[in-house]
């Protein structure tokens, strides 16, 4: 998209190319024109090591009452799919806590569901989630909160 903004900026003249270029440093700085995620998580899923690609096509953060929500749009394995991962602090030891709840209802259940949550963490935090025991919910720790954070600068400090 860029690329044809510069290529339409430049038979318009100089002054029109150098406003688009001023106008790309500042959402840059902004951290507006962050590409968003992409790759093949490597993630290790019923005793093996299996390779799962992952486009990310929309993610932004919210405050909700204490909790902060991360919503990811994303394409994992072929499927696309919407997922929320909510951080809180655990009171009796102040840490940092999160989970996402997986889906029965997502395209080959809560299994399948696990699978692509585990691969998108891995591109977004470099860090592979737990899955709880009952396969209802991905848990997360400080440090994929802390991946996040690294991953677009919109998500809060």
């Amino acid at each position: 998209m860029i690329e044809h903004l510069h290529k339409r900026a430049k038979m318009k003249g100089r002054e029109v190319l150098e406003r688009l270029e001023e106008l790309i440093r500042e959402g840059e700085g902004r951290g507006a024109l962050t590409e968003l995620p992409r790759g093949v998580a490597e993630i290790e899923w019923e005793g093996r090591r299996i390779a799962v690609p992952v486009e990310v096509k929309k993610m932004y953060a919210e405050e909700d009452g204490g909790k902060l929500r991360i919503y990811v749009t994303a394409v994992v394995g072929g499927v696309g799919g919407e997922w929320t991962m909510t951080f809180y602090r655990y009171s009796k030891t102040n840490a940092v806590l999160g989970y996402t709840i997986l889906s029965v209802k997502a395209p080959g259940g809560r299994d399948e569901d696990a699978k692509r949550i585990k691969a998108l963490v891995k591109v977004l935090t470099g860090e592979e989630p737990n899955i709880d025991n009952n396969h209802e919910r991905v848990k997360y720790t400080r440090r994929h909160l802390e991946g996040l954070r690294g991953t677009r600068s919109s998500l809060p400090s």
